[in-house]
């Protein structure tokens, strides 16, 4: 009987710390819920945010930017949104066109609730290997990441839009990040391409300034994404390289020396760029020699003309013509020719 009252009484006490065991867990459970109701609500009011902020694009964008209908005052035509002439353009998927199209996007976005989109974004720039999902980066980027995926959806077509799907939805930092690894990764080919891209440079197509700052930012680029820095030197010859034929390719090739930096050099294309430009609209042709002084001919070592105007080389090679084939008369022309050119 004694070891029955003994066992029945460490039963009861087992019992016992089962009872507490499910009062703590049936506590937890509440604890739970209650967490759960309170991230639901959360995501209930982003998501009324996120829609207040739509419906305040949408309805800027019918009015105008103003407040007053798009007929504006008096009924008179309708005004261009505010928003449709700053928004970038539609993205369609085509490689020419991301450059150009992602800066505008970012520039666009990056503003967007205080900031922290763009934060968010230069983020996922630096760490595009790694996963952009809510679930990864955490609960306090949802907003962000849904405006951005709304963004993206409004902005995307084609190929473009099929990524940003890719994604799921609100998952806006994620497709940017599908984006980026798609159309601007980051591997030793593309650097390679890259660099290749550079050394070949086309300055004849378009503006000369124009091309400049294209070659600019390119650099700009090639250096962010390697971090290597491009010498001044090879800078120079890039430019001169692929600049088209002419007067002021050939001053900058002769003259180059006296330009130490890159810096130097861009100064003083610009200068004689848009010396030439404006002496194009005056329909007069430009000697680029004039315009530096004390600037001497590599041939004759005279100044005022380059290589391609010295008189005495073209004397030099106007005797080599005439003296084919004359024996000593020609050897004699074409010396009397060069003494007078050196003249």
């Amino acid at each position: 009987m004694a070891a029955t009252a003994e066992q029945m009484s460490q039963v009861l006490s087992a019992m016992t710390e089962l009872n507490q065991k499910v009062t703590e867990q049936t506590q937890q459970l509440q604890t739970l819920r209650q967490q759960n109701q309170e991230l639901h609500d959360r995501l209930e009011a982003k998501d009324v945010e996120i829609a207040e902020i739509t419906a305040g694009i949408q309805t800027l964008g019918q009015t105008g930017g103003g407040g007053q209908a798009r007929g504006g005052p008096g009924g008179g035509e309708p005004r261009d949104s505010i928003v449709q002439k700053w928004a970038p353009d539609v993205f369609t998927g085509e490689r020419n066109a991301w450059s150009d199209w992602s800066l505008k996007f970012k520039s666009y976005t990056g503003a967007l609730r205080q900031g922290d989109v763009g934060r968010w974004l230069k983020h996922v720039d630096t760490n595009r290997n790694d996963s952009a999902r809510i679930e990864v980066l955490g609960e306090g980027v949802r907003g962000s990441s849904a405006l951005l995926h709304s963004a993206l959806i409004a902005t995307c077509q084609g190929v473009a839009l099929t990524i940003v799907r890719r994604a799921g939805d609100q998952e806006g930092l994620e497709a940017f990040r599908l984006l980026l690894t798609n159309y601007e990764p980051h591997s030793k080919q593309t650097t390679v391409m890259k660099g290749v891209g550079l050394l070949g440079f086309d300055f004849s197509k378009g503006r000369l300034l124009d091309c400049l700052e294209d070659f600019d930012m390119r650099v700009n680029e090639y250096e962010k994404a390697t971090g290597e820095q491009l010498s001044d030197n090879m800078r120079i010859g890039i430019v001169i390289k692929g600049m088209e034929k002419g007067s002021l390719k050939e001053h900058m090739l002769l003259h180059s020396e006296r330009c130490d930096t890159y810096a130097a050099f861009r100064s003083e294309v610009e200068t004689l760029a848009r010396a030439q430009a404006a002496a194009m609209l005056a329909a007069q042709p430009m000697d680029i020699g004039a315009m530096t002084a004390g600037a001497k001919c590599s041939y004759c070592g005279k100044a005022g003309h380059d290589r391609a105007n010295c008189w005495a080389l073209k004397a030099k090679e106007k005797g080599k013509g005439k003296g084919k084939g004359k024996g000593r008369n020609g050897k004699k022309k074409e010396r009397e020719g060069e003494r007078e050119g050196r003249k």
